[in-house]
């Protein structure tokens, strides 16, 4: 199964190449719109749709983040199930949930295992951000056996997916430290993360872990980075 990954690509609706499996890590809404409400929903419900089925995958699978008010606001309405329907069951959108989806390619075909998770330490006045009581309790969903950990927030420290290379006030690792330490129990075979833009984009290990950052754009939303694309 060909697989390919971005994130942070704030109303950019890059081309693809052909897939399996397209996956968007959070931060999908345009800047200029984010905040208000029926312009998103317009965006999502004409733009984005058409831009999902246009794709050459047969699945996308999302989380949404900080960014993105429109999912924070609707999480468990219909609206999100109705999103889904417009893209004709092409996307399917994960809000700390669970999703498998059979491999087919294999000698014996076997069910990749998602999960899902918007949810990101705080770090401003963002949508999906929590204080660590509640990001344990939302963490501790993320279960063991996990072929793919989808999480907008980097974990703490663990490679340099979470490090801002090129700011003057927040140089360093900016990750979160409750994510660390239940992927550090439950061992997910892959975590593909963004938020921290200019983290390094290249695959890393950790704890027989593979980690990468897939942000699409640097800090400055200029740069653009190459979609990420692994096999499973």
């Amino acid at each position: 199964m060909k697989v390919r990954a971005t994130s942070d690509t704030h109303g950019i609706l890059p081309q693809i190449e052909q897939c399996d499996l397209f996956i968007l890590a959070g931060d999908i809404s345009p800047l200029r719109i984010q905040g208000n409400m029926s312009l998103m929903e317009q965006w999502l419900f004409e733009d984005f749709s058409n831009w999902i089925l246009s794709l050459p995958c047969e699945t996308v699978v999302m989380t949404p983040s900080n960014h993105d008010f429109w999912f924070e606001k609707n999480k468990g309405s219909s609206k999100i199930n109705n999103l889904e329907l417009q893209c004709k069951g092409k996307l399917k959108i994960l809000i700390n949930e669970y999703f498998e989806i059979w491999d087919m390619k294999c000698e014996i075909p076997h069910l990749v295992k998602i999960l899902g998770t918007p949810y990101c330490h705080i770090f401003g006045n963002w949508a999906f951000m929590r204080g660590e009581e509640s990001l344990e309790k939302h963490f501790a969903k993320i279960p063991e056996d996990l072929d793919i950990l989808v999480s907008h927030d980097p974990p703490f420290g663990v490679t340099d997916v979470d490090v801002v290379m090129h700011d003057r006030l927040h140089k360093g690792h900016l990750g979160n430290f409750e994510l660390r330490k239940r992927i550090e129990k439950v061992k997910p075979h892959r975590v593909i993360c963004g938020h921290i833009h200019t983290g390094q984009h290249y695959p890393q290990v950790y704890c027989d872990m593979n980690y990468v950052n897939v942000s699409l754009l640097n800090e400055s939303y200029k740069q653009y980075f190459e979609i990420f694309t692994f096999t499973i």
